[in-house]
C-alpha cells in the first residue's frame, strides 16, 4: 500500500518535470534570441575597450542601479509610510499615500523620477547651448 503511494507522487512528480522541461526548453529557446546580441555587445565591449575598463563598466553600471533601486525604494517608503530607512521623518499627522506601498507606486516614482531628469538634462542642454553661442 505503502509503495502504491510512492509511486502515485513519482508518476506525478516526473509527469510536472517532464511539462515544465519542455516549457523552459521553450523558454530558454526564446531568451536566447534576445540574450545573445546582449552577449556579443557585451564581448565587443570587452574586445573593443579591454578587460580592465569593461569590469570597471560593470561596476559602474551595477553601482548606478543600485543607487536607482534605492532612491526609488526610499521615495516610496517616506511618502507610503513616512519612514526614511526605518526612522520616522514626518509626524504623527502624517497621511500616509497608500499607493506608494503599493506595486504602482513603483511604476508612478520611475516615471515622476524619469520626467525630472529628463526635463534637468533639457535644462542642462539649453544652458551648455546658450553658453556655446555666446562664447
Amino acid at each position: 500500500m505503502l509503495s502504491c503511494g510512492f509511486k502515485k507522487i513519482k508518476a506525478t512528480v516526473s509527469k510536472k518535470k517532464t511539462i515544465l522541461h519542455n516549457y523552459l526548453e521553450n523558454l530558454e529557446d526564446l531568451l536566447k534570441k534576445f540574450l545573445f546580441p546582449k552577449n556579443l555587445q557585451v564581448a565587443y565591449d570587452a574586445s573593443k575597450h579591454g578587460l580592465v575598463l569593461s569590469i570597471l563598466d560593470g561596476v559602474g553600471m551595477g553601482i548606478g542601479f543600485t543607487f536607482a533601486i534605492t532612491l526609488v525604494g526610499a521615495i516610496r517608503e517616506l511618502l507610503g509610510d513616512g519612514k526614511l530607512f526605518g526612522y520616522m521623518v514626518f509626524g504623527p499627522s502624517f497621511q500616509p499615500v497608500l499607493i506608494m506601498i503599493l506595486a504602482p507606486g513603483a511604476f508612478i516614482t520611475m516615471g515622476l523620477l524619469m520626467g525630472y531628469f529628463n526635463l534637468l538634462d533639457e535644462k542642462l542642454r539649453a544652458k551648455a547651448e546658450a553658453k556655446t553661442e555666446k562664447g
